[in-house]
């Protein structure tokens, strides 16, 4: 996953990830979220897309004192390598150690998505995607009585996936959807 942060290109590909880097970019000049994108763009406000990923690459930039660019690229690979961690511990939580390990690596590297994301700069939808898979790799805690700092990890997963990319978190509620009206009957027709 990290082998073209060295060998190529030069910056990441996809108009998505230039906003995404001239976001970082504004937040690393002022050291903080700004209030808008001037003087890059005329926008007077800041704030419409979560700026967690762009955070994120901001600091590894102010941190490691590279460039943006370079940042950028960073964390295109490291979202893609947090991805198949991600799905590993996910699936660990129901499979042995090997046979989690190869569900995460086929599940992250066989399909054309995550691949294609790289193509366009879907990024933070990747990173919001593997926080969240961590936040659903608690869920077994949820049969067990779980302590306050166990409820604030899997929250804290759970709410910097929504503020790095909102699509995974909408999906998961849609998803849930035939899922709650199937438990809905099941517990009426095992009720009666």
């Amino acid at each position: 996953r990290f082998s073209f942060v060295w060998r190529w290109p030069l910056t990441p590909a996809g108009a998505d990830m230039s906003m995404h880097s001239y976001m970082a970019a504004l937040i690393a000049a002022g050291d903080t979220v700004p209030s808008s994108h001037l003087p890059l763009l005329p926008i007077d406000s800041f704030g419409a897309y979560p700026v967690g990923f762009q955070a994120l690459t901001a600091l590894m930039s102010i941190l490691g004192g590279i460039p943006i660019y370079r940042s950028s690229m960073l964390m295109e690979a490291s979202t893609l390598a947090f991805l198949t961690l991600a799905f590993y511990a996910f699936v660990r939580v129901f499979w042995d150690r090997p046979s989690s390990a190869m569900v995460a690596l086929l599940v992250t590297f066989l399909p054309r998505n995550p691949q294609h994301f790289i193509d366009w700069g879907g990024h933070p939808t990747l990173l919001a995607l593997g926080l969240l898979v961590m936040g659903l790799a608690c869920l077994p805690w949820l049969e067990e009585k779980m302590s306050l700092g166990r409820w604030g990890f899997c929250a804290l997963f759970v709410a910097a996936s929504v503020f790095t990319h909102l699509i995974p978190i909408i999906g998961l509620g849609y998803a849930m959807l035939p899922v709650g009206l199937y438990v809905m009957i099941d517990r009426l027709h095992t009720q009666r």
